[in-house]
């Protein structure tokens, strides 16, 4: 997988309370390919259940233990 179609994927994570998807808002900084997928996001909230809502959504969209 690129990382190209990694963020392709990413573009289905919508941001939580908001219609624009993660990829869109810019808060996808880092992605590697290697032996497993690190996707680097900075999420603007202090909401843990925010990180924990987009960790889930980003593992589902990406069909992977991220």
């Amino acid at each position: 997988m690129s990382k190209d179609e990694v963020l392709n994927l990413l573009k289905s994570v919508i941001y939580p309370g908001f219609s624009k998807s993660i990829v869109d808002f810019g808060f996808v900084k880092e992605v590697e390919i290697g032996d497993r997928i690190f996707v680097g996001i900075e999420i603007p909230s202090a909401k843990p259940e925010i990180a924990a809502e987009l960790r889930s959504a980003v593992q589902k969209a990406l069909g992977a233990d991220v």
